[in-house]
């Protein structure tokens, strides 16, 4: 052990905590002046004879606690005061080390300070960091008995590496002694004990920051910012148990629904909602038409609730509900809307939805005419789009309601842009008259707004839906995860009585360019660490009383038993068996060290095979690549020609795919743009350049697409891939 060596153990352990605490509580001002705040009070103190002034060390102490007063007084005191009193004091302690009682003092702290930060959250990032914290604590410790001795005995300077045998032995078994009781503490002891000891100092909802709002408010200025904090994860199968998902598949999961118009804002109408207390295992079944069926089973996983007045998120249309952990539950039967209160940090449930709603048949009289949303502007404009595309917006029926939706969701999305820098609108002016006919761009609130006012001025009632778009596919857990940057609002329309059908106005390749993730690098990195904090949330995080009884071979609750909680058992019956326990513990680490082996390698393999591609697919093509390249041009040629008729094809759709789809209703252009297609194919994957034959043909098939006239088609099928209808 050498002195210099136990002096970087405690300035790790400094640089170590300040992190964590910055990760776990999303605090900048200390990962960012605090880090080489530290680094330069150590350079100094290092080099200064003597320490600071005793009077101006109590005059910062006195300062770091006024600030803690002051915010006792203003919240009450809670972790994050505690913690951030912790690294005021941890600092200035920095500037004033010397001794030795200094160092103790400072590791004292560190170890303070990741407490805090491990009671502000239980994520991924913090825990890690605690596997390193823990055995420099405790070699810190250990070190701090030798160096208390040599500075009493006058020898530091003489003796700055003592022999000290066996110590460092004594670490590791210490170490290992201390990982296998943790172990067996964490599997055996009940869960829940002493949950409510500690109070306000338990933040474990900290992050509940999220992008999603169950009001929408509309008007104000500035730059959306988009988070990249995890919300939930989910995994999604089919009706059968098959997996569904995969990174060209888009899902909206729809949290609250606001149907009241207040100056400028969109809310929830004041309805009284339905209470009960759900206990694990229990269900929640809705009804359901004749002939539908369950087609999406998602097991979604909010990673960081509050202990009160969270919403849940479903596809539409939830028809079951299931629930992991016991909650107390309000919901509306009506707009199948669900807010839940309970313990706050990790829940899962799981919904079954019907994707494909069905539509009776049968005929229904002409819609009421009731105008709903009160601005002449807005019924003009409405009734024009609905007259250019020869729909007699006086004589609206019950079977046109799908039509006429459609028309307006084509024309927000092709008439407007998106954009997350907005301006305020002029005194006086209402937001959606002011972006419908003045600004014509704005972010997702006002596409949805404006499409439900324009529907109601028509006497079709329509509703702004709040809630996230699971866009982010991770393949190496098979799961979806949705940031806070996912939130998203749309709408649904009431096409039928007491049928509601989804909609969504915003712009489709403004929206995948959104919500898709990045590719890059770093990017495949931040990915993979999402994946393992999905294990960390599932199997540590969340390893509940539920998880604990099925590892150890017991039963909380008999299945036989009523959900009555005065039918229940006093407590549980715990049946122990080190054989399960072992075996299910060497499954987990195996399975572990597999995914991890496995994507890892996946990863390699993919980066060399591109490597040795190329990052041009033409260039290995030989001599003909430069003359293929060129033909090739009609296919931009085609898709510019698209996005002017205002089809633009997504990004994950197949050209013919979405060519049969958008341009079915007009033959000739249907045909002339499907032969660019298959031209395209020839140059690309067939590796034949045209002959001057094609080239001519070609080139008239894009001058019929150039001639026809903007907004012709896809008024019954543009959109349809976003709403599943």
């Amino acid at each position: 052990m050498t002195v210099r060596g136990y002096r970087r153990i405690v300035l790790t352990l400094v640089l170590l905590t300040f992190a964590q605490y910055g990760f776990a509580d999303a605090n900048l001002l200390v990962l960012v002046p605090g880090i080489p705040l530290v680094l330069l009070g150590w350079r100094l103190a290092r080099d200064r004879e003597r320490p600071l002034p005793r009077v101006l060390t109590g005059f910062l102490v006195l300062g770091a606690m006024a600030h803690a007063g002051l915010g006792v007084m203003r919240d009450g005191m809670d972790v994050s005061d505690f913690c951030q009193f912790v690294v005021l004091v941890q600092l200035i302690k920095v500037f004033d080390r010397k001794q030795a009682r200094d160092y103790a003092q400072l590791m004292t702290l560190s170890a303070f300070l990741s407490i805090g930060a491990i009671l502000t959250s239980a994520e991924f990032l913090p825990g890690i960091m605690l596997l390193a914290i823990v055995p420099l604590l405790i070699a810190g410790a250990m070190r701090h008995q030798f160096y208390g001795g040599l500075e009493r005995a006058g020898e530091l300077e003489t003796r700055p590496s003592p022999a000290v045998g066996g110590l460092a032995g004594v670490l590791w078994l210490s170490l290992l002694t201390g990982i296998v009781v943790s172990a067996f503490v964490f599997v055996l002891m009940p869960r829940g004990v002493g949950a409510d000891a500690f109070g306000r100092w338990t933040r474990t909802s900290a992050g509940t920051r999220t992008g999603f709002s169950d009001r929408v408010r509309l008007g104000s200025g500035g730059l959306i910012s988009k988070s990249q904090q995890v919300v939930l994860d989910l995994s999604i199968k089919d009706g059968r148990g098959n997996p569904v998902g995969g990174p060209n598949e888009v899902f909206y999961l729809r949290g609250a629904v606001l149907d009241q118009y207040e100056n400028g804002s969109w809310v929830r109408s004041p309805v009284e909602m339905k209470r009960m207390t759900v206990e694990p295992g229990d269900a929640m079944p809705f009804g359901r038409s004749e002939g539908e069926a369950v087609d999406l089973v998602q097991t979604i996983t909010l990673r960081h609730v509050a202990s009160d007045r969270e919403y849940l998120f479903a596809a539409w249309k939830p028809v079951h509900l299931k629930f992991k952990q016991p909650c107390d539950l309000l919901y509306d039967p009506a707009t199948r809307t669900f807010i839940r209160s309970g313990e706050a940090g990790k829940f899962q449930y799981v919904v079954q939805s019907i994707r494909q709603v069905r539509i009776p048949n049968a005929h229904f009289p002409p819609a009421q005419k009731v105008v709903a949303f009160e601005s002449r502007p807005v019924r003009d404009l409405a009734r024009t789009v609905l007259q250019e595309s020869r729909i007699d917006p006086d004589g609206l029926t019950r079977e046109q309601i799908p039509l006429a939706a459609r028309t307006i969701e084509n024309f927000l999305r092709t008439n407007y842009d998106y954009t997350l820098d907005l301006k305020r609108p002029t005194d006086g002016t209402d937001p959606i008259e002011w972006f419908l006919l003045e600004e014509k761009s704005g972010h997702c609130e006002y596409f949805a707004s404006a499409m439900v006012a324009m529907c109601r001025t028509l006497g079709i009632d329509a509703r702004v839906v709040t809630g996230y778009v699971a866009a982010e596919w991770v393949p190496e857990s098979m799961h979806y995860v949705v940031r806070e940057a996912n939130a998203h609002a749309w709408v649904e329309v009431e096409v039928r009585p007491n049928i509601w059908r989804t909609y969504d106005p915003t712009p489709p390749a403004d929206l995948i360019a959104i919500h898709k993730p990045r590719r890059n690098l770093l990017a495949r990195i931040a990915q993979m660490i999402d994946a393992m904090e999905y294990v960390w949330i599932r199997s540590i995080v969340g390893f509940d009383e539920q998880a604990r009884m099925r590892l150890l071979g017991g039963s909380v609750l008999d299945p036989g038993l009523s959900t009555d909680r005065r039918d229940r058992p006093e407590g549980p019956r715990l049946v122990l068996s080190p054989r399960r326990l072992v075996s299910a513990l060497e499954r987990g680490m195996l399975a572990f060290v597999i995914s991890a082996v496995v994507g890892l390698g996946a990863l390699v393999a993919l980066h060399a095979i591109r490597r040795e591609r190329g990052d041009d697919p033409w260039e290995r093509l030989g001599a003909d690549a430069a003359a293929l390249r060129d033909q090739a041009e009609c296919y931009q040629r085609l898709l510019e020609a698209l996005r002017r008729l205002g089809v633009p094809k997504p990004a994950h759709t197949p050209p013919e795919t979405h060519i049969r789809r958008v341009l079915g209703s007009d033959r000739v252009a249907h045909d002339a743009a499907l032969r660019v297609v298959r031209a395209f194919y020839q140059l690309r994957f067939g590796h034949r350049p045209l002959t001057e034959g094609q080239q001519q043909q070609i080139a008239r098939d894009l001058e019929i697409l150039r001639a026809l006239d903007r907004g012709r088609f896809g008024s019954e099928n543009r959109g349809a891939r976003a709403t599943g209808s």
